[in-house]
């Protein structure tokens, strides 16, 4: 992850409703869904070829808490799976 592209971009998007987002933010969005999962692809996924594919504006800012967590932006959220047996 481009944290030096992410970063920044989500600090521009943050708070922002997906209805009322400009272009800039819009393409703000689309980068940092793009540099979050484009260089753990091999060989490295295009732009082009991350444009291409199937994902709505509400799927990419989905992404987002997920993209924060993993660069840190935010605490990552306790498991929610079930209780070890013998509590």
């Amino acid at each position: 992850m481009q944290h030096r592209t992410v970063i920044p971009a989500i600090m521009r998007l943050r708070g922002a409703p997906l209805e009322t987002i400009t272009t800039e933010q819009y393409n703000d969005l689309i980068d940092i869904v793009y540099e979050s999962i484009a260089p753990g692809q091999e060989p490295r996924m295009k732009k082009d070829e991350f444009m291409a594919l199937p994902a709505s504006p509400l799927e990419l800012m989905a992404a987002i808490p997920i993209i924060m967590q993993q660069a840190g932006m935010v605490a990552a959220e306790p498991s929610t799976g079930e209780a070890s047996a013998g509590r």
